[in-house]
C-alpha cells in the first residue's frame, strides 16, 4: 500500500477506535485495540485471514514489536473472530468512497464559485470532475481516460470549464497516469 492510502486507513481505523470507545469505553478499547487492529485489516483486505500472513504482517510493518505480544494477538483474534463485527458490502463501500475523496486524482481547489477537484471513478473508462463547494457532491463533469469530457452541469462558468479542459491537457501529458 502507498503511503497515501496509509493514511487514510489509519483515519478509517482511528474512527472504528472512537465508535468502540463509545460503546465499551476506554479502557476496553485501549486494551484491545491491537486485536481490533487486525481485525480492521483482515476485513478492508490488507491481510489475508491466515495466520502466518498475520504474523508477518504485524512484524514486517513494526505494527507490534513484541514476537509474544504479536502471537496473543493472533491467538487472540481467532478466540474472538465469531464475535467481531461483521464489515457489511456497503460499509466497504463507504470507506472506498471516502478514500476517494480523501485522496483525489487532483485536489481539490477553489475554481471560481466551486470547489472543483477529480476523483477516481473506480473503472477503466473515466474520472469525476466534482463540486463540494455545497457540502454534497456534484458531479459536474466526467473524463475519459481514452481522451474527452462529457458536461453534466449547465451552469458552468468559462473559467470553470477551462480549469477542466486544463486537466485534460495535463491528462494527455501523463498527470493522470497511475
Amino acid at each position: 500500500m502507498n503511503n497515501n492510502k496509509e493514511v487514510i486507513e489509519t483515519f478509517h481505523y482511528e474512527g472504528v477506535l472512537e465508535i468502540l470507545e463509545e460503546k465499551y469505553g476506554k479502557k476496553f478499547m485501549i486494551e484491545n485495540a491491537d486485536l481490533f487492529y487486525l481485525w480492521y485489516c483482515v476485513k478492508r483486505k490488507h491481510i489475508r485471514e491466515n495466520r502466518e500472513d498475520m504474523i508477518k504482517y504485524l512484524k514486517d510493518k513494526n505494527i507490534i514489536d513484541d514476537t509474544r505480544r504479536i502471537l496473543s494477538t493472533v491467538s487472540r483474534y481467532y478466540r474472538f473472530r465469531e464475535v467481531l463485527p461483521e464489515m457489511s458490502g456497503m460499509a466497504q463501500h463507504r470507506l472506498n468512497r471516502g478514500n476517494q475523496y480523501l485522496s483525489p486524482i487532483i485536489p481539490f481547489e477553489k475554481v471560481g464559485n466551486r470547489m472543483l477537484g477529480i476523483i477516481d471513478d473506480m473503472n477503466k473508462e473515466s474520472y469525476s470532475v466534482v463540486d463540494i463547494s455545497e457540502g454534497r457532491e456534484n458531479k459536474v463533469a466526467v473524463i475519459f481516460k481514452k481522451g474527452g469530457v462529457s458536461w453534466r452541469n449547465d451552469n458552468l462558468h468559462p473559467s470553470e470549464m477551462r480549469w477542466v479542459v486544463d486537466k485534460v491537457k495535463k491528462q494527455r501529458k501523463g498527470v493522470f497516469s497511475i
